[in-house]
């Protein structure tokens, strides 16, 4: 926020642009979710919806487990118990990894990536065309997840591969720059999930593919 106050567009060269866009998910932040109002995880929800969605078959074992009917009682002593026998059989980052990688099932379960392009996915991805297409270098920083230590930010790339301009990116920011390739066997100690796929990160590198790109989560 100090950047923004004292920040004067005057002083940009002419040929480099700041484009901020505000509160893409505008009903999550009013209450304080990561979800949208259809429950749309939208870092899940970045994907081609004219092919199949990932199938996360092991979640479906969990899905009733994570939407109790129940915060006390029976439903909820034999959910916890189940829980709690995964948990002990295969370990806590197993079974987060199989929730955290999304799921395009259950629109009232965890991570759903939803079922269509959400009007966040439509909208950023006008913007883009608007205003992006023509741009030749671009950073992008997402500001939103908070992960690393407490009061310490994270800075982070996540894309399912290596992109063009991850060298230029890891030779600004050396050893403060995170990288995350995602995929079905990825595994991660940022505490971002490596499994998901649909992230909005990966969605900007492919839509614009002439703009030599360096995307960023913080």
């Amino acid at each position: 926020s100090r950047w923004l106050q004292t920040f004067n567009p005057q002083t940009l060269p002419d040929d480099v642009a700041v484009l901020m866009i505000h509160l893409i998910n505008p009903w999550g932040t009013a209450w304080i979710r990561r979800v949208n109002e259809d429950n749309i995880d939208l870092n899940r929800n970045f994907l081609d919806f004219s092919q199949a969605p990932p199938d996360n078959q092991a979640y479906e074992a969990l899905h009733a487990i994570y939407t109790c009917d129940q915060l006390r009682g029976p439903h909820r002593e034999q959910a916890d118990a189940r829980l709690n026998e995964r948990v002990q059989g295969e370990g806590w980052p197993a079974v987060m990894s199989i929730v955290e990688a999304g799921q395009y099932r259950h629109p009232d379960g965890l991570f759903y990536g939803g079922n269509n392009a959400s009007w966040s996915n439509r909208t950023l991805h006008e913007i883009l065309r608007e205003h992006l297409a023509s741009a030749s270098v671009a950073m992008c920083f997402d500001l939103h997840t908070g992960a690393g230590d407490y009061g310490h930010p994270m800075l982070l790339t996540i894309a399912q591969a290596a992109y063009p301009a991850l060298a230029d990116a890891r030779q600004l920011f050396g050893p403060w720059l995170f990288t995350l390739i995602t995929g079905a066997d990825s595994q991660s100690a940022t505490g971002v999930a490596a499994t998901a796929t649909g992230y909005a990160s990966q969605a900007i590198i492919d839509a614009l593919p002439r703009v030599r790109l360096m995307p960023f989560v913080i």
